[in-house]
């Protein structure tokens, strides 16, 4: 699948720059086919990623920050009484994989992919979108939902894990609701994140296997 034409009359399209992944795979930035994209590619190298560029007081992976925001998101269903049909796990599978496009292109900070703009936001989205499509998800359910549960891990990782700045303040210890984040070694963030997407599919695909049955 080919990025949009806005790539293509920057001159750009033909590019054939690649990515080698952790299990051998060559991932082509603007064309990237969906049999060389692995869920075990995607968690290992998630695991291995630390978010905030660095910056947290211990390391914390955006593989841990995956499964956070599915967490949240898996909360969120639950308080509303939202079914544990096909389109619930299919919400909880977008959550986890909102981010899974770093596993190629890395953890770029907020502001500067507001900066950058242009290429890169292309380029993610489409690489996002294609891995959706692997693991049959709805663009769809990149929706508000996700967003909100994002917002909400941001705050939670922000006020246990980075330093105080005024001009990016933490919110008040009253109004959090949530523990500090557990330590994991990335290693076993790995296992966590692919654990919970295959368990999320499985769920998802016996559920969906029961409707096309009419069982």
């Amino acid at each position: 699948m080919r990025c949009d034409d806005e790539i293509a009359r920057r001159g750009v399209a033909a590019d054939d720059s690649w990515a080698l992944t952790a299990s051998g795979k060559k991932v082509i930035f603007l064309d990237p086919d969906p049999d060389a994209i692995k869920l075990d590619d995607i968690a290992k190298q998630l695991s291995m990623i630390c978010r905030f560029t660095g910056a947290p007081s211990q390391f914390y992976s955006v593989a841990q920050h995956s499964v956070f925001v599915g967490a949240v998101v898996k909360k969120t269903l639950d308080d509303e009484g939202v079914d544990w049909g096909v389109e619930y796990w299919d919400q909880i599978l977008a959550a986890l994989l909102h981010d899974a496009e770093e596993y190629i292109l890395n953890d770029l900070s907020s502001p500067l992919k507001g900066v950058i703009k242009g290429d890169y936001q292309t380029i993610a989205q489409n690489l996002r979108r294609v891995i959706f499509e692997k693991f049959e998800i709805d663009w769809g359910y990149l929706n508000q939902t996700v967003k909100d549960a994002d917002n909400v891990a941001v705050l939670v990782e922000r006020y246990y894990l980075m330093p105080y700045h005024p001009e990016w303040p933490k919110i008040e210890t009253v109004d959090m609701d949530y523990p500090c984040p557990e330590v994991m070694a990335f290693e076993r963030a790995e296992f966590r994140y692919a654990d919970s997407v295959r368990q999320a599919l499985k769920m998802r695909d016996a559920l969906k296997a029961e409707q096309e049955s009419g069982t």
